[in-house]
């Protein structure tokens, strides 16, 4: 929402899963003027690594 533009873009539901499963988003989309404790919020909220993700939005 922040961008403007879906962070996968892909042809259907699968191949946008897939590309969820192994890439990151494109962070240079986000506006310059994005403060820099939301880009770590939205870096940690989406993190591969479910043990240095946001559990929950209590922890946020």
């Amino acid at each position: 929402m922040l961008t403007g533009k879906r962070a996968f873009e892909a042809e259907d539901v699968s191949e946008t899963l897939a590309a969820v499963l192994r890439g990151q988003p494109d962070w240079t989309a986000l506006p310059a003027d994005t403060p820099a404790h939301v880009r770590t919020f939205l870096v940690r909220a989406v993190e591969k690594d479910r043990t240095k993700r946001i559990a929950d939005i209590a922890v946020a």
